[in-house]
């Protein structure tokens, strides 16, 4: 039930309140030619990605060194006085050690783990790190961390941007 209202919450700041401008919507921002949106409830990888369908996204998948630095400075704005995980759409859950894009199913042909990641650490009997997370490390460098699907981070939903239609 809680779960359902943090949705409900997001739904509304986001959609109810947010008006097209430009290529994103507000709250929104652009790069390239997509739309990301920094969400700050914690919620397992599963929950994050359904609250990024209900928005006609997935997400966040990192593509490039370009789109890295972005998304870092995008988390970096968000996370400021708190450094936190934050949750991407990377993942091996249909195969193991086989790392996709939720969102595509492409591999994920770019990748930015911390030294060491992925290593699909045991937690109790099972190795079961099967999610992508930005970790801040030491040094904020928020570098990819291999992570259970299930612990609750951040996240960040991307969407291709459109063009608003009295512009188009």
């Amino acid at each position: 039930m809680a779960s359902q209202c943090i949705v409900l919450a997001l739904i509304l700041h986001v959609f109810v309140f947010g008006l097209v401008l430009g290529q994103c919507e507000e709250k929104w921002v652009n790069f390239r030619s997509s739309c990301y949106v920094f969400i700050e409830d914690h919620m397992t990888w599963t929950s994050a990605l359904e609250v990024c369908e209900v928005f006609g996204s997935t997400l966040v998948e990192i593509t490039s060194a370009d789109e890295a630095s972005f998304v870092k400075a995008l988390v970096k704005n968000h996370t400021r006085k708190t450094p936190d995980h934050v949750w991407t759409g990377g993942n091996d859950l249909l195969f193991e050690g086989e790392w996709r894009w939720i969102g595509s199913g492409e591999n994920m042909a770019y990748t930015d783990w911390y030294p060491g990641d992925p290593n699909n650490v045991v937690h109790g009997d099972k190795h079961d790190e099967d999610c992508v997370e930005m970790f801040p490390g030491p040094k904020l460098e928020y570098k990819w961390y291999d992570e259970d699907c299930t612990k609750s981070n951040l996240f960040i939903c991307e969407k291709e941007s459109e063009t608003d239609p009295a512009f188009g």
